[in-house]
Formats: structure tokens, sequence, C-alpha cells
């Protein structure tokens, strides 16, 4: 039986999203994983390193990073965090992993595996899959970002995806929305031989 790869990309890029009608969806599809992996990655620079709402041009996400330097700001401000706490070194993890994954390389996470949070967000860090998501306050505030992905190591032959709706406070009811799936297929001809 004959697979093809298929890549999905629905985003508001350039620009932020206000709603469903300002997505648009590109589809392109592959023989082989390592094809479809590697378009997969150099459309994922392709945003990154360009300007737009989204990305600065070089590889960071704008409001997440200035999200982050704020937490690492506020580091010392806490005497005893809790174990889970959502500290300095929490956020520089998460930096460099994105930085990772916009460069298109697998991410070695230098930090134990779990569940951290403060009052605005909590985010997730599992063996194959980060995700990042507003808490109560943060909510409320502004910061409620919905970032999913499973892009830590791309070496396995199976679907891939990210979604980064980047609400960190930026704008009270919009952000930048990019959405991005790889996934295996099986290819129709070959089902009704």
């Amino acid at each position: 039986m004959c697979t093809k790869w298929k890549l999905t990309i629905r985003t508001s890029l350039p620009n932020v999203c206000y709603g469903e009608e300002d997505l648009v969806t590109s589809t392109f599809t592959f023989d082989d994983f390592e094809t479809a992996r590697a378009a997969l990655r150099a459309k994922l620079r392709e945003f990154a390193f360009s300007h737009n709402e989204m990305f600065d041009g070089y590889g960071s996400m704008i409001h997440m990073e200035k999200y982050m330097d704020m937490i690492k700001r506020e580091d010392g401000e806490i005497d005893d965090p809790m174990p889970e706490w959502f500290t300095g070194k929490i956020a520089v993890a998460l930096l460099n992993t994105f930085s990772c994954i916009f460069e298109g390389k697998d991410v070695d996470i230098r930090i134990p595996f779990g569940r951290y949070f403060n009052a605005d967000i909590e985010a997730d860090f599992a063996r194959d899959s980060i995700t990042i998501r507003g808490t109560g306050e943060g909510v409320v505030n502004g910061y409620n970002p919905k970032i999913d992905t499973n892009f830590l190591s791309m070496q396995e032959e199976k679907d891939y995806y990210l979604y980064i709706d980047d609400m960190f406070g930026q704008w009270s009811c919009v952000s930048s929305e990019l959405y991005i799936d790889l996934t295996m297929e099986l290819d129709q001809l070959t089902l009704y031989s």
C-alpha cells in the first residue's frame, strides 16, 4: 500500500486574525516523509524569519518573547517558588525550544518534564509535546495563548502538528494564528486497485 504525506497550513499571517475568514489554507502533497518534513520546516522557517504580526523576522515570536522577558525580570520577586512555578528558567527553556523548532531542528529539552504555571499561563512539557494555555487570571487579562506542538523530534514517521494562537497580552481580542499539520494518508488509487 502506497502512502502520501499531506502538509496543511492554515494561517492569518502576515496579519492578525479577527475571525475564521482571515485564515488562508494551503495544502501540499509529498511522496515520502523526508521530503514532506523538509518542506514543512522550510515553510515554518519562511514564516519565522519574515517580519509579520507573529514573528520578528529573526525566528522569535514577538509577543511570547516579550512575555517571557517579563517572567525573567520578575524571577527574583518570589522568595521560595513551588517546583511547578513558571520561573525564568522555564521561560528560557521555552524560548530555546521554540527557537530550535522555528529553525527546523530537533529539540533537546533540558528541564524536567511536567506542568509549570503562574498566574497567567501554564506550560506542559511532555516527552514528545508541549502545550501552553492561559489560566484563570491570565485569560481575564488577555494572556490566553493556545500553543500545541509535537515538533520536538521529527525523526519518526508519524503525524505532526504545530498550532499557535499567540495571545500573550498584546491585544484584548485579536491575535495571530498559525496551524500546521503533517499527516500520513493512504494513496486513494492504491486502495481501489
